[in-house]
């Protein structure tokens, strides 16, 4: 399980940092206030995305915590892994039967 990461500036929580990373926008040298209050005013400043802005880049909320999408690739290439792996029940079978095979040569 990801780490929950919380933002200070607005209070919304994360499965991960990477989440988290998604959600703040804006060039870092500045905050977005700090960009109002320059002259002339730039808006390109330091923020935390809009929920609406959220859901738009591919993140969502599950219960209190907002998640990055999976894509379908990421999701197929998942499944592709876990059908090809064993399970760790298999290799736990399979680590015992090899070491029955070997006490009994």
């Amino acid at each position: 399980m990801d780490v929950v990461t919380a933002c200070a500036s607005c209070g919304l929580q994360f499965t991960g940092t990477s989440g988290f990373d998604a959600h703040r926008t804006g060039a870092h040298a500045f905050t977005f206030r700090e960009g109002l209050r320059m002259e002339p005013p730039r808006e390109d400043g330091r923020r935390c995305l809009h929920p609406e802005e959220m859901r738009a880049a591919g993140m969502e909320l599950v219960g209190d915590l907002w998640r990055i999408v999976p894509s379908e690739k990421q999701l197929q290439g998942l499944a592709r892994m876990r059908a090809s792996a064993p399970t760790n029940a298999q290799k736990a079978i399979e680590g015992l039967e090899g070491t029955s095979a070997r006490a009994a040569a």
